[in-house]
């Protein structure tokens, strides 16, 4: 959020569309991100957005560009609204070991999240066959009810 606060969407936003780049971003949600993630996929075609789940651990930001160069910054203070204020060491690297290691990381998390997606789809889907079953049986043991109650 204090990404967007400063500019930052518009600026994915402009960069994606400009070089007709795909521009995949990972995220914990909570209600504010995801209004915000889905005004920013309906603003270009070219912006994806997954969510992750947040990890107390989590304190770095990555930004990985065309597998060329990264930046990772650490989150010091998530308290604070202004980004110079909660940010801590930034390392800037075109080292392709070191942004090799990133988008490795990255893709990991991208399957990760695929995974994670598809397995609470299922579980919805489940959940939705178990309410139907627990229907139906309430139905059939009304209609056992009443067939004893005329017997």
């Amino acid at each position: 959020m204090r990404q967007l606060n400063v500019g930052s969407g518009q600026r994915v936003i402009k960069a994606g569309d400009s070089h007709d780049l795909t521009v995949t971003m990972l995220t914990p949600m909570n209600d504010a991100v995801e209004i915000l993630a889905k005004d920013l996929e309906k603003q270009s075609t070219n912006i994806q957005i997954r969510c992750i789940e947040p990890s107390p651990r989590s304190t770095i930001t990555v930004v990985i560009v065309d597998k060329k160069f990264s930046l990772a910054v650490e989150l010091k203070d998530n308290t604070k609204l202004v980004i110079s204020e909660a940010i801590g060491t930034s390392t800037y690297s075109t080292s392709k070991s070191m942004v090799f290691s990133y988008v490795s990381m990255f893709e990991s998390f991208m399957k990760l999240t695929k995974l994670y997606e598809e397995s609470q789809s299922k579980l919805n889907d489940t959940t939705d066959e178990l309410e139907a079953m627990k229907k139906y049986l309430h139905e059939v043991l009304e209609e056992v009810d009443k067939f004893k109650k005329q017997n």
